[in-house]
């Protein structure tokens, strides 16, 4: 099994490192430089994965894609995203806690149609294209600090039934929640 991707079948599978500035996933060919040219630094595609304690930085796509339910994302850092931090797809469950977020080349974390995503306690700053949108059902959005959101609104939800709680956002060229679904509670966030 590489690095850079879990595949289906490894289900429970812990990738845990020492700590966020000793250990370093660059997917970048060019490690002299540090300038990322291509990939994803790395593919979750089993269930009930945890990825704890280390940084993604560079990689032109995503740095981390999850395609398997119930992934826990936490005490991470992701640093110079050419596309997003994190790219979600239909799969439910996805937690993403206690992780920061510096320069998305677009988004730090997008969470298409997954239901039940929980992004909470994060440190964003600057992403180019918006920070957190999930379009999935039940979402729970709480306790993140996001400074720097252009060209999109800071938190935008679209499924149903969104928990939006006790965020600050500072400097968003959009809205700094957008919520488009139905029964939503937005309560104690700061703008």
């Amino acid at each position: 099994m590489s690095l850079d991707r879990v595949p289906a079948g490894k289900d429970g599978l812990r990738i845990v490192g020492v700590s966020k500035t000793a250990t370093i996933l660059d997917p970048s060919p060019d490690s002299r430089t540090g300038f990322a040219l291509l990939g994803v630094g790395l593919t979750i595609q089993s269930d009930n994965v945890q990825v704890r304690n280390f940084t993604i930085r560079n990689g032109e796509t995503h740095q981390l894609v999850v395609s398997g339910n119930n992934t826990l994302i936490q005490y991470m850092r992701f640093i110079a995203a050419g596309g997003m931090c994190i790219n979600v797809g239909a799969f439910s469950g996805t937690q993403i806690l206690n992780n920061e977020f510096r320069s998305a080349g677009s988004f730090a974390v997008v969470a298409g149609s997954a239901p039940q995503t929980t992004v909470r306690s994060n440190l964003i700053q600057t992403c180019d294209a918006g920070c957190i949108y999930i379009w999935g059902a039940n979402a729970t959005v709480s306790t993140n600090t996001i400074y720097q959101s252009e060209d999109g609104s800071a938190i935008e939800l679209g499924g149903d039934n969104a928990v939006v709680s006790a965020n600050f956002i500072s400097g968003t060229d959009a809205s700094g929640i957008n919520i488009i679904g139905n029964n939503a509670s937005v309560t104690a966030n700061k703008i």
